[in-house]
C-alpha cells in the first residue's frame, strides 16, 4: 500500500508490511498501547485535547514554554540534531515506527538534523510534527544522544494540538506507550538510554501536568502519574491493620484523590489492588497498603509504613494504626474527586481564543492589514489627488498599535508567553528585519518592533517603486510578492521564519521582482 503522504519532490512511498492499528478502546486506556496507522481513525479528544490536524505553518510554531537547558556542544564530526519524547498526563509516551523499518529502527523517538540557521527547538518541534503529525510544546530538557553520525538533543514535550493520522511520509505509525513498557518497543540501545532518563523523572510526571487524573463513568480517578511522587524509602515497616469496605466504599477508594489545595495533605491512588498515600506537599510516600477482595468490596490487614524520621516522625504503633485506618476510611467515604483542568490545558484554552498571537490567522489580518495600508499611502503620493488619501499619519498610527499588540501591552491580545520579549521576538526583528543591533541595544520591545514595521513599509515602498519603473504586472508579478513578503512577515511574529524561510531576511523581499 501507498503512503497518502507524498514526500517533498512527489514521489509515493510503499510501505512494504503496514502496521495494524488498535482499536478504539486503547485510545483512552492509560495502561495500554494504542497504535495510530496515517489517515486512519483518532478518537475526537484525547485528555481533554481535540484531536484535529493542523497546517504545517501553525504546527511547527514554537509554543507556549520556555526551556532551561545547558549549553549544547556536539563532538567534532558529529551533526547536531534535535527531537522530543512527547508525554501525556498518564503516564503515556509518544514513538513513530520509521516507515519499512528505516534504519533498522522498529521504533524510535521523532528526531531530525538541525538545518542551517535553525534552533534546537525550533528543530525538535518541526520534526515531531513532520513524523507523528503533532504539534508540541517542549518544556523541559531530557538528555543528548550521541550517535553514529549525530549528537541529538532531546526535550520532554507536551501535546498542545495535531493528529497522529497525518504522520508524515517518514513513519508508518505512532504508538502511544505505557512509560513502564516502552523498553520493549525500543530496539535500540541510545533509545534505551532516553527511557532510563525519563524513569529517572517518572515522580515528576504530576508537576508536569499539575494534578490531573483520568475520566472514568464521568469521575476524576487519580493514577501514580496524578502527582509529584517519592518512592518508598529503606526505612520502613509492616504493620497489622484490619479494614473492610463494602462495595460503595471499595469503588470510590478505587477513584483515590487528588488534591487541589495546600489543606489537603494527602494524595493518593489505587494500583493493581494496592492503595499507596502520599504527602501532597511533598510527595512522600508514607503508607502502602494491599487490598483483596471481600465479598463485593475489598479488605486491607496489612500496611507499609514510611519509617524515616525525615519523612514521617509517628512510630508509635497504636497511632499509626489509627492515622492509616482512619485515613482509608475517610478516603472510602469522602465525595468523589471534582473534573480537574489542568491548568496547562485551561492556559491553551485562553490561548486559542479569538485574539491569540499564537494563532497564525490573527497574525496575518494584523499583517495584511497594515501591509494594505501601506499600499494605499503609496497610492496616494504617487496618485496625489486621485488616490485614496491616506496620511502619513494613519500608517504611524497603525505602526504604533501593532507595536503595543505584539509587545503585549494590548489587554485585548493574549502573547505567546516569553516569545514576546526583548530576548526572543526582540533578537529574531532585529535578525530578520536587518535592524541595527547596537541601535536597538538597550530599547523596549515596542520600540524594536516599531523599527521592524518601518523596515516592512520601506520594503513595501521598494517593491512598488519598482513596479512602476519597470512596468511590472501587478496581479502576476507584485501582489504575489508583496503576499510573500507578508507571510514572512508572519511568521518571524510567531517565531517560525528560521523553520521556513531559513537564512532568509525582510531585504529578500523588497525588490527585484522577476520579469
Amino acid at each position: 500500500m501507498f503512503h497518502p503522504q507524498r514526500q517533498p519532490n512527489g514521489t509515493r512511498v510503499t510501505i512494504q508490511h503496514p502496521t495494524t492499528p488498535t482499536p478504539p478502546a486503547t485510545w483512552d486506556d492509560w495502561q495500554a498501547v494504542a497504535t495510530f496507522v496515517p489517515g486512519g481513525a483518532v478518537p475526537e479528544r484525547l485528555y481533554d485535547l481535540p484531536v484535529t490536524a493542523v497546517p504545517p505553518d501553525d504546527a511547527s510554531r514554537l509554543a507556549l514554554l520556555e526551556v532551561d537547558e545547558p549549553p549544547f556542544t556536539p563532538p567534532p564530526g558529529l551533526a547536531p540534531a534535535a527531537g522530543a519524547v512527547v508525554v501525556e498526563p498518564q503516564g503515556r509516551v509518544w514513538v513513530v515506527h520509521p516507515t519499512n523499518g528505516f534504519g533498522g529502527y522498529r521504533a524510535t523517538f521523532p528526531k531530525g538534523r538541525v538545518d542551517r540557521s535553525a534552533s534546537l527547538l525550533a528543530t525538535a518541534v518541526g520534526e515531531v510534527y513532520e513524523e507523528t503529525g503533532l504539534q508540541v510544546a517542549p518544556f523541559a530538557f531530557l538528555a543528548d544522544s550521541q550517535r553514529s553520525t549525530t549528537f541529538t538533543r532531546y526535550y520532554l514535550a507536551k501535546r498542545i494540538g495535531g493528529s497522529p493520522a497525518a504522520m508524515g511520509w517518514e513513519s508508518q505509525a505512532v504508538s502511544l506507550v505505557p512509560l513502564r513498557q516502552l523498553k520493549a518497543f525500543l530496539n535500540r540501545a541510545v533509545d534505551q538510554a532516553l527511557v532510563e532518563a525519563l524513569l529517572a523523572q517518572e515522580g515528576e510526571w504530576g508537576r508536569w501536568f499539575a494534578g490531573t487524573g483520568i475520566l472514568v463513568a464521568g469521575h476524576r480517578v487519580a493514577t501514580r502519574y496524578s502527582w509529584v511522587r517519592q518512592p518508598l524509602p529503606p526505612q520502613q515497616r509492616s504493620l497489622a491493620i484490619d479494614v473492610r469496605l463494602d462495595a460503595n466504599q471499595a469503588e470510590r477508594l478505587r477513584r483515590g484523590f487528588i488534591p487541589k489545595a495546600m489543606e489537603q495533605k494527602w494524595f493518593a491512588y489505587f494500583e493493581d489492588g494496592v492503595l499507596y498515600q502520599h504527602r501532597s506537599w511533598t510527595g512522600m510516600l508514607i503508607f502502602v497498603t494491599p487490598f483483596r477482595p471481600d465479598g463485593l468490596g475489598l479488605r486491607a490487614t496489612q500496611t507499609l509504613v514510611n519509617q524515616d524520621p525525615e519523612q514521617y516522625g509517628v512510630t508509635n504503633e497504636r497511632e499509626l494504626r489509627q492515622s492509616v485506618e482512619g485515613l482509608i476510611r475517610d478516603l472510602a467515604s469522602a465525595p468523589a474527586n471534582e473534573d480537574l483542568t489542568d491548568p496547562f490545558v485551561a492556559t491553551l484554552a485562553k490561548a486559542l481564543g479569538p485574539k491569540y498571537l499564537g494563532s497564525q490567522d490573527v497574525v496575518r489580518h494584523e499583517v495584511e492589514a497594515y501591509l494594505n495600508l501601506l499600499v494605499q499611502r503609496w497610492l496616494t503620493i504617487y496618485l496625489k489627488d486621485q488616490g485614496p488619501g491616506v496620511s502619513a499619519d494613519q500608517v504611524y498610527q497603525a505602526n504604533a498599535r501593532l507595536a503595543r499588540i505584539f509587545a503585549g501591552e494590548d489587554p485585548e491580545y493574549t502573547v505567546i508567553g516569553a516569545w514576546n520579549s526583548v530576548e526572543q521576538l526582540g533578537a529574531a526583528l532585529v535578525q530578520a528585519c536587518d535592524l541595527d543591533a547596537d541601535y536597538c541595544a538597550g530599547e523596549n520591545l515596542g520600540f524594536i518592533l516599531s523599527e521592524a514595521l518601518a523596515g516592512v513599509s520601506i520594503a513595501v515602498t521598494s517593491l512598488l517603486r519598482e513596479m512602476r519603473e519597470r512596468e511590472l504586472d501587478w496581479a502576476s508579478v507584485v501582489q504575489p510578492q508583496l503576499q510573500a513578503l507578508g507571510q514572512f512577515v508572519v511568521t518571524v511574529l510567531l517565531g517560525t521564519h528560521e523553520v521556513l524561510y531559513p537564512g532568509q531576511t525582510l531585504k529578500d523581499f523588497a525588490g527585484s521582482a522577476p520579469l
